[in-house]
């Protein structure tokens, strides 16, 4: 059977053929793909269509640190395929030499978080940086027997969802990272240097057995929640430094930035 016809024969037995929040697919004008197989960090539908595992962790470690500009960049479900960022002189974006002799390979932790989780922003730390794993997609949506990942390898990642909330001035947000001011927009955005007006991109995954397709974002508004990772989205790189790097000048804000020099 093909995604389509058993999209059809589900809905016989379940409003809307999916569980929420994937009825959104049938706005994109598109079936929500049924899960057939897996092989590693590829599984394939029934209509024989392969996925492959983190395509930003390809991109940033392979493209933006490595230098590969053969690689493809996907924008939209169906591994629609754009061109890959490039700088105001139409280079492909990559960091050069002395860059990134100052950063270290490093593991991140990289476990999926419960929505309702985000009223805690000390569980969430812990949550996220944490090594649980098996976490199958079991429901309606899909029916494999992958085990996802719980580790991102490399020299260039994401920043944690609460980095985002730890990056504010606000006190509140030290404890509850979905607080809201007076107005209901989130308080963690005010005072924050890591907001911004768009949608972004951040590292932990979403826990739903129901669809094994999301990850955290952050909103314009300061909003904390989940979304389909095949939705475009601005990122901010994160890494770590080698233990030798070391601040030779600048104080850290966008018109005096750190000047790093690794120790001789």
């Amino acid at each position: 059977m093909s995604n389509r016809e058993i999209f059809e024969e589900s809905k016989k037995y379940m409003p809307g053929g999916v569980n929420s929040p994937v009825r959104a697919y049938r706005d994109m004008g598109i079936d929500p793909p049924v899960m057939k197989s897996g092989k590693g960090v590829i599984i394939k539908d029934e209509d024989g269509n392969e996925y492959a595992g983190a395509d930003l962790q390809i991109y940033l470690n392979k493209m933006y640190y490595g230098g590969d500009t053969t690689l493809s960049c996907y924008d939209g479900p169906k591994n629609s395929i754009k061109v890959c960022p490039k700088d105001s002189k139409d280079n492909f974006l990559k960091l050069d030499e002395t860059a990134k002799s100052l950063i270290d390979n490093y593991k991140w932790n990289i476990n999926s978080i419960e929505l309702d989780m985000k009223s805690n922003t000390l569980l969430f730390y812990s949550a996220e940086r944490g090594t649980t794993s098996g976490k199958n997609c079991t429901g309606s949506y899909c029916n494999d027997t992958i085990i996802r990942t719980t580790e991102w390898t490399g020299y260039v990642a994401l920043p944690y969802v609460t980095d985002w909330a730890y990056a504010s001035g606000e006190a509140e947000c030290e404890t509850n990272l979905a607080k809201e001011d007076s107005s209901g927009k989130n308080l963690c955005k005010s005072n924050n240097w890591m907001s911004s007006d768009r949608y972004s991109w951040y590292l932990s995954p979403i826990a739903n057995t129901s669809g094994a397709v999301g990850a955290w974002d952050v909103g314009d508004i300061g909003l904390a929640n989940s979304e389909g990772v095949f939705v475009s989205r601005r990122f901010y790189p994160a890494l770590y430094l080698k233990s030798d790097a070391k601040i030779m000048s600048g104080t850290g804000t966008s018109s005096d930035p750190y000047i790093l020099k690794a120790s001789a």
